[in-house]
Protein backbone atom coordinates (compact mmCIF):
# COMPACT_ATOMS: atom_id res chain seq x y z
CA UNK A 1 0.00 0.00 0.00
CA UNK A 2 2.87 2.40 0.76
CA UNK A 3 4.33 1.78 -2.69
CA UNK A 4 0.94 2.31 -4.33
CA UNK A 5 0.47 5.78 -2.84
CA UNK A 6 4.07 6.95 -3.31
CA UNK A 7 4.33 9.55 -6.12
CA UNK A 8 7.85 8.42 -6.86
CA UNK A 9 6.74 4.89 -7.71
CA UNK A 10 7.59 4.10 -11.37
CA UNK A 11 4.61 3.90 -13.78
CA UNK A 12 5.28 0.24 -14.58
CA UNK A 13 4.96 -0.66 -10.87
CA UNK A 14 1.75 1.35 -10.55
CA UNK A 15 0.41 -0.43 -13.64
CA UNK A 16 1.09 -3.79 -12.01
CA UNK A 17 -0.47 -2.70 -8.71
CA UNK A 18 -3.58 -1.45 -10.51
CA UNK A 19 -4.51 -5.10 -11.01
CA UNK A 20 -3.97 -6.08 -7.39
CA UNK A 21 -6.70 -8.16 -5.76
CA UNK A 22 -6.80 -5.84 -2.75
CA UNK A 23 -9.26 -2.93 -3.23
CA UNK A 24 -7.21 -0.79 -0.79
CA UNK A 25 -4.11 -1.14 -3.00
CA UNK A 26 -6.04 -0.25 -6.16
CA UNK A 27 -7.61 2.65 -4.27
CA UNK A 28 -4.19 4.13 -3.49
CA UNK A 29 -3.07 3.72 -7.09
CA UNK A 30 -6.22 5.52 -8.21
CA UNK A 31 -5.48 8.34 -5.74
CA UNK A 32 -1.83 8.67 -6.77
CA UNK A 33 -1.29 11.76 -8.99
CA UNK A 34 1.60 10.03 -10.70
CA UNK A 35 -0.72 7.33 -12.04
CA UNK A 36 -0.76 7.46 -15.84
CA UNK A 37 -3.90 8.28 -17.87
CA UNK A 38 -3.86 4.73 -19.25
CA UNK A 39 -4.20 3.26 -15.76
CA UNK A 40 -6.84 5.82 -14.77
CA UNK A 41 -8.82 4.91 -17.88
CA UNK A 42 -8.63 1.26 -16.86
CA UNK A 43 -10.01 2.14 -13.41
CA UNK A 44 -13.00 3.86 -15.00
CA UNK A 45 -14.37 0.36 -15.63
CA UNK A 46 -13.76 -0.81 -12.05
CA UNK A 47 -16.86 -2.13 -10.29
CA UNK A 48 -15.66 -0.76 -6.95
CA UNK A 49 -17.46 2.57 -6.41
CA UNK A 50 -14.78 3.95 -4.07
CA UNK A 51 -12.10 3.39 -6.70
CA UNK A 52 -14.11 5.16 -9.40
CA UNK A 53 -14.66 8.04 -6.98
CA UNK A 54 -10.94 8.32 -6.31
CA UNK A 55 -10.15 8.33 -10.01
CA UNK A 56 -12.79 11.01 -10.65
CA UNK A 57 -11.21 13.08 -7.84
CA UNK A 58 -7.67 12.71 -9.24
CA UNK A 59 -6.50 16.07 -10.66
CA UNK A 60 -4.11 14.35 -13.07
CA UNK A 61 -7.04 13.08 -15.10
CA UNK A 62 -7.10 14.03 -18.81
CA UNK A 63 -10.37 15.60 -20.09
CA UNK A 64 -11.52 12.47 -21.92
CA UNK A 65 -11.55 10.39 -18.72
CA UNK A 66 -13.34 13.09 -16.75
CA UNK A 67 -15.86 13.33 -19.58
CA UNK A 68 -16.50 9.59 -19.28
CA UNK A 69 -16.92 9.82 -15.51
CA UNK A 70 -19.33 12.75 -15.89
CA UNK A 71 -21.81 10.19 -17.25
CA UNK A 72 -21.16 7.58 -14.54
CA UNK A 73 -24.24 5.76 -13.23
CA UNK A 74 -23.35 6.81 -9.67
CA UNK A 75 -24.02 10.39 -8.64
CA UNK A 76 -21.18 10.02 -6.12
CA UNK A 77 -18.73 9.70 -9.01
CA UNK A 78 -20.31 12.58 -10.92
CA UNK A 79 -20.00 14.76 -7.81
CA UNK A 80 -16.26 14.16 -7.69
CA UNK A 81 -15.97 15.21 -11.33
CA UNK A 82 -18.00 18.34 -10.56
CA UNK A 83 -15.63 19.34 -7.74
CA UNK A 84 -12.43 18.46 -9.65
CA UNK A 85 -10.62 21.71 -10.72
CA UNK A 86 -9.21 19.86 -13.74
CA UNK A 87 -12.68 19.33 -15.18
CA UNK A 88 -13.17 21.32 -18.39
CA UNK A 89 -15.78 24.10 -18.75
CA UNK A 90 -17.69 21.98 -21.27
CA UNK A 91 -18.07 19.08 -18.83
CA UNK A 92 -19.00 21.44 -15.99
CA UNK A 93 -21.70 22.99 -18.18
CA UNK A 94 -23.12 19.51 -18.75
CA UNK A 95 -23.00 18.65 -15.03
CA UNK A 96 -24.73 21.93 -14.14
CA UNK A 97 -27.91 20.24 -15.40
CA UNK A 98 -27.38 17.04 -13.39
CA UNK A 99 -30.41 15.79 -11.45
CA UNK A 100 -28.27 15.44 -8.31
CA UNK A 101 -28.23 18.74 -6.39
CA UNK A 102 -24.82 17.99 -4.82
CA UNK A 103 -23.33 17.53 -8.27
CA UNK A 104 -24.68 20.94 -9.27
CA UNK A 105 -23.32 22.28 -5.98
CA UNK A 106 -19.90 20.95 -6.98
CA UNK A 107 -20.14 22.81 -10.28
CA UNK A 108 -21.14 26.00 -8.45
CA UNK A 109 -18.08 25.72 -6.19
CA UNK A 110 -15.59 24.71 -8.89
CA UNK A 111 -13.05 27.49 -9.69
CA UNK A 112 -13.00 26.30 -13.33
CA UNK A 113 -16.72 26.87 -13.87
CA UNK A 114 -17.36 29.56 -16.53
CA UNK A 115 -19.20 32.72 -15.49
CA UNK A 116 -22.16 32.00 -17.79
CA UNK A 117 -22.73 28.62 -16.09
CA UNK A 118 -22.60 30.28 -12.66
CA UNK A 119 -25.18 32.83 -13.82
CA UNK A 120 -27.42 29.95 -14.85
CA UNK A 121 -26.94 28.13 -11.53
CA UNK A 122 -27.73 31.30 -9.59
CA UNK A 123 -31.32 30.59 -10.63
CA UNK A 124 -31.23 26.93 -9.53
CA UNK A 125 -34.28 25.48 -7.77
CA UNK A 126 -32.17 24.62 -4.70
CA UNK A 127 -31.22 27.52 -2.44
CA UNK A 128 -27.80 26.09 -1.47
CA UNK A 129 -26.84 25.79 -5.13
CA UNK A 130 -28.04 29.35 -5.81
CA UNK A 131 -26.00 30.71 -2.90
CA UNK A 132 -22.84 28.85 -3.94
CA UNK A 133 -23.20 30.00 -7.55
CA UNK A 134 -23.74 33.64 -6.57
CA UNK A 135 -20.75 33.55 -4.23
CA UNK A 136 -18.48 32.03 -6.88
CA UNK A 137 -19.88 34.42 -9.47
CA UNK A 138 -19.02 37.42 -7.28
CA UNK A 139 -15.57 35.98 -6.57
CA UNK A 140 -14.89 35.51 -10.29
CA UNK A 141 -16.00 39.08 -11.04
CA UNK A 142 -13.70 40.41 -8.31
CA UNK A 143 -10.83 38.37 -9.73
CA UNK A 144 -11.59 39.68 -13.21
CA UNK A 145 -11.67 43.26 -11.94
CA UNK A 146 -8.39 42.73 -10.09
CA UNK A 147 -6.82 41.17 -13.18
CA UNK A 148 -7.98 44.10 -15.30
CA UNK A 149 -6.65 46.56 -12.71
CA UNK A 150 -3.25 44.87 -12.62
CA UNK A 151 -3.14 44.66 -16.42
CA UNK A 152 -3.91 48.38 -16.68
CA UNK A 153 -1.26 49.17 -14.08
CA UNK A 154 1.33 47.09 -15.96
CA UNK A 155 0.39 48.74 -19.26
CA UNK A 156 0.56 52.21 -17.71
CA UNK A 157 3.95 51.44 -16.20
CA UNK A 158 5.16 50.05 -19.51
CA UNK A 159 3.98 53.16 -21.34
CA UNK A 160 5.76 55.33 -18.78
CA UNK A 161 8.97 53.32 -19.14
CA UNK A 162 8.81 53.56 -22.95
CA UNK A 163 8.09 57.28 -22.72
CA UNK A 164 11.00 57.81 -20.35
CA UNK A 165 13.34 55.71 -22.52
CA UNK A 166 12.27 57.70 -25.57
CA UNK A 167 12.88 60.97 -23.72
CA UNK A 168 16.37 59.82 -22.69
CA UNK A 169 17.21 58.76 -26.24
CA UNK A 170 15.97 62.06 -27.69
CA UNK A 171 17.89 64.05 -25.07
CA UNK A 172 21.01 62.03 -25.80
CA UNK A 173 20.70 62.78 -29.51
CA UNK A 174 20.03 66.46 -28.86
CA UNK A 175 23.11 66.66 -26.64
CA UNK A 176 25.17 64.98 -29.33
CA UNK A 177 23.82 67.32 -32.02
CA UNK A 178 24.56 70.30 -29.77
CA UNK A 179 28.10 68.98 -29.32
CA UNK A 180 28.58 68.66 -33.09
CA UNK A 181 27.25 72.16 -33.72
CA UNK A 182 29.23 73.78 -30.91
CA UNK A 183 32.49 72.11 -31.89
CA UNK A 184 31.77 72.15 -35.63
CA UNK A 185 32.24 68.39 -35.86
CA UNK A 186 30.63 66.71 -38.92
CA UNK A 187 27.68 64.46 -38.01
CA UNK A 188 29.32 61.68 -39.97
CA UNK A 189 32.02 61.65 -37.25
CA UNK A 190 29.65 60.85 -34.38
CA UNK A 191 30.69 58.52 -31.54
CA UNK A 192 28.70 55.52 -32.75
CA UNK A 193 30.23 52.80 -34.89
CA UNK A 194 30.03 53.66 -38.57
CA UNK A 195 27.15 51.84 -40.20
CA UNK A 196 25.42 51.01 -36.87
CA UNK A 197 21.76 51.77 -36.21
CA UNK A 198 22.60 54.53 -33.70
CA UNK A 199 25.09 56.07 -36.16
CA UNK A 200 22.33 56.60 -38.72
CA UNK A 201 19.79 57.67 -36.07
CA UNK A 202 21.96 60.65 -35.16
CA UNK A 203 22.25 61.62 -38.82
CA UNK A 204 18.48 61.17 -39.34
CA UNK A 205 17.74 63.30 -36.27
CA UNK A 206 20.02 66.04 -37.58
CA UNK A 207 18.28 65.84 -40.96
CA UNK A 208 14.86 66.04 -39.27
CA UNK A 209 15.86 69.20 -37.38
CA UNK A 210 17.33 70.64 -40.56
CA UNK A 211 14.07 70.02 -42.47
CA UNK A 212 12.18 71.87 -39.73
CA UNK A 213 14.54 74.80 -40.04
CA UNK A 214 15.91 74.31 -36.53
CA UNK A 215 19.42 73.40 -37.67
CA UNK A 216 21.98 75.19 -39.80
CA UNK A 217 24.12 72.86 -41.96
CA UNK A 218 27.80 72.47 -41.29
CA UNK A 219 30.33 72.77 -44.08
CA UNK A 220 31.53 69.18 -44.18
CA UNK A 221 33.47 69.55 -47.37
Amino acid sequence: EEVAKNRSTPPEILAKLSGDKSPSVRLRVARNRSTTPEILAKFSEDEDLEIRKEVARNRSNPPEILAKFSGDKSHFVRREVAYNPSTTPEILAKLSEDEDMWTRMGVANNPSTPLEVLVKLSGDEVEYVRRAAKYRQGYKKLNLQETNRKTKMINDNLKQIIKEEYRLVINERKEMITYHLKNKVPFSDNVYRVGSENYFKVIREARRLYDKGRLQPLNEA
